[in-house]
């Protein structure tokens, strides 16, 4: 392991490149704190009364599993932050020490112990591995239409291979976000691999020229789907068991751009190698290439991340001796050099199945149906169902319109090549990536975003002062007396810079409106563009539709879509750290709510996609559904903004109970 990463205390192991000192005997100067705002007030503040810490810990947040005095040493690293003026300009930043969250056992396979090195490569292999399969999702978005030909079936049964493997990813994905509970996620990485390289494969030889076998093409694109699904779930959550709080914001934010870049980035790529030279079949083989990769990487550098800590938080020495020789410090760990024997005992460390679920105290662990169950039970809390509603829509109108451009634009008199039909998606990937970019930098550096949300807030309320309903309106949206997310501790917390309820209703109905607009201009504008034609000059009139135009306003929908689910993250965090009773506790609900808000989209996705072109297929008809869309989009809205203002608490009561962190003797009356 790299010899100068350590913490301060005794159970401290090697953690990330931020846990660094200079020397092991020096106690931190100061301790950066990272508070969890308080619950809001009236009924809610009873759930406080779940057991915490009894420990030295400065941190709300760093709270046990069981209620204990056992005292337990707090462990350290340090991480670089801005000194003062002279050091800035001498380019010497300051070392402070930074309260580890989660705190790392004592034990080498924590994933929280592993050197720098193994960790970066298990987090950029996933990220290797979801562009690849991202990419794979919208392979066939600027080729349906030679597809329809080559196979000679109907435009529907073009989509349905995008759609159909969709739907069965979310079913696969739910099925890994289950199983891994008990197995790992390295087997569920390790099988989902194997397949997407099989798919993908298998796709290259049915779409081969000559080749007219649709079932053998919907066969690989369902292998390909079953791919999908474990890497859309269970990455969130081995980021989260890999790196400190403090580090996850920078990991997701990459995370998140690299998927979106991938996912709707691939188009123009595909649509450019799909227009020369072999057709369909090179972007395939392209494919498979990166797949074979996939492969590799993920058995030789994915260690199994998942790992059971409650054994080291019940099982801490309590006696006085034994907390003295915990808090001594040790000197760093020697460096681990490159040799055949270290290379063999990485190798064994990389067994298909590796987790190990450690032995807890009588009445700590759930029976294995319990675990099974808790991503189900994650899908239906109601903080789930609402984020879904709220973002169901712009997501299945996205990816239907995009699995459409073909049978929209590529019969006469238009005929766009596969090339101009995927320079289609350029405005959707860059406002995409734009928005994903901006809402990850609030997270990692939240102090600006912090501050000119508390000017605005500030604003609206000198405006309003003289109208006491509107003032205690914005008052109530600004969280109050009690909203801690702008203090500079929160800044330890992916998404905390987004959570308060003034930012989520910003984003959810700026959003929506953004969405709306992206997609009643391309209804619109397409359709009485197109219908113009008809009855003039069919060059003179066709002329007119900028495909510029179209693809900035497909850009808008997908921008606002992306703006809505900013809001997700944000707001299961609000609930999970209010009605879960430790922070491992809270994460695993965290990225099990998110695991199931994406899947539930993406069943809605993969319906639109089969849908939409039975939807679209006249230009009155492609006018009618983007005015029904945006309608319900609207209504839809402004029901679940009612739901959040008049039964927000107990919202966060259900998750709870649903979610089984709280008995009914918990629930507030």
């Amino acid at each position: 392991m790299d010899g100068a990463e350590h913490v301060d205390h005794r159970a401290a192991s090697p953690t990330a490149d931020t846990a660094r000192t200079d020397s092991p005997t020096q106690q931190p100067k100061a301790v950066l704190t990272i508070r969890v705002p308080e619950p809001p007030p009236r009924a809610l503040s009873r759930l406080q009364r779940l057991p915490t810490q009894a420990a030295r810990s400065t941190r709300a947040s760093s709270f046990a599993s069981v209620a204990t005095t056992v005292r337990r040493p707090i462990k350290y690293g340090q991480v670089r932050r801005g000194g003062s003026r002279q050091n800035q300009q001498q380019q010497q930043p300051q070392m402070v020490a930074v309260e580890l969250v989660p705190q790392p056992s004592d034990d080498d396979d924590d994933p929280l112990n592993w050197p720098t090195w193994k960790k970066e490569l298990g987090y950029w292999t996933l990220l290797l591995a979801a562009a690849t399969a991202g990419v794979s999702k919208t392979a066939l978005v600027s080729v349906g239409s030679q597809l329809a030909v080559a196979y000679s079936v109907s435009y529907t049964a073009v989509a349905a291979l995008t759609g159909v493997p969709l739907m069965v990813s979310a079913l696969s994905g739910l099925a890994a976000a289950s199983t891994t509970r008990v197995c790992g996620r390295r087997p569920a990485y390790l099988a989902s691999a194997v397949l997407l390289l099989v798919g993908v494969a298998w796709n290259a030889a049915a779409v081969a020229p000559g080749a007219d076998s649709p079932a053998q093409c919907m066969a690989a694109r369902v292998l390909q789907g079953l791919s999908w699904g474990a890497f859309d779930t269970l990455v969130l959550g081995s980021i989260h068991d890999t790196y400190f709080e403090h580090q996850v914001p920078v990991r997701l934010a990459v995370y998140d751009i690299v998927v979106v870049g991938a996912t709707w980035g691939g188009p123009l790529l595909g649509g450019v190698a799909s227009s020369h030279g072999g057709g369909v079949v090179v972007q395939f083989d392209v494919l498979s290439v990166f797949a074979s990769i996939v492969l590799l990487l993920v058995a030789l550098a994915v260690p199994e991340t998942l790992f059971d800590r409650s054994f080291y938080l019940i099982n801490r020495p309590a006696s006085a001796a034994s907390s003295a020789w915990s808090e001594k410090a040790l000197p760093p760990r020697p460096r681990m050099t490159l040799s055949a024997e270290t290379a063999a005992d990485y190798l064994r460390t990389m067994q298909p199945w590796a987790y190990r679920q450690r032995s807890r105290a009588r009445g700590m662990s759930r029976s294995v149906s319990g675990q099974l169950l808790q991503p189900v039970r994650a899908m239906v809390a109601p903080t789930t169902v609402l984020l879904v509603a709220l973002s169901l829509l712009p997501v299945g109108a996205l990816w239907g319109l995009a699995l459409s451009l073909s049978l929209l634009f590529a019969p006469e008199p238009l005929v766009l090549t596969p090339e101009s039909r995927g320079a289609l998606m350029v405005a959707p990937w860059l406002l995409a990536s734009v928005v994903v970019a901006l809402v990850s930098a609030t997270h990692v550096w939240p102090q600006p975003w912090q501050q000119w949300r508390r000017r605005m807030v500030a604003e609206g309320l000198r405006t309003v002062q003289n109208m006491a309903v509107m003032r205690r309106m914005l008052e109530r949206l600004s969280g109050g007396s009690n909203d801690h997310s702008s203090s500079p501790g929160t800044a330890g917390f992916p998404g905390t810079s987004c959570r308060s309820p003034a930012t989520v209703l910003m984003l959810v109905g700026g959003g929506s409106l953004l969405a709306v607009a992206g997609l009643l201009a391309f209804g619109l504008y397409v359709s009485s563009g197109m219908s113009s034609g008809r009855s003039a000059d069919d060059d003179v009139d066709y002329a007119r539709l900028s495909f510029g135009a179209v693809s900035f306003v497909l850009g808008l929908l997908a921008a606002g879509t992306y703006v809505v689910d900013a809001a997700v993250r944000p707001m299961v965090r609000r609930s999970t750290q209010f009605t879960s009773c430790s922070l491992a506790v809270a994460q695993r609900n965290t990225a099990d709510m998110c695991a199931g808000v994406g899947l539930w989209r993406t069943l809605a996705a993969g319906a639109f996609v089969i849908g939409m072109p039975s939807a679209v297929w006249a230009w009155d008809l492609l006018r009618a559904t983007s005015i029904g869309v945006s309608a319900a989009q609207l209504l839809v809205v402004a029901a679940v903004f009612a739901v959040w203002s008049l039964a927000g608490e107990a919202v966060w009561r259900l998750d709870g109970r649903v979610m089984l962190c709280l008995a009914p003797a918990d629930d507030p009356a």
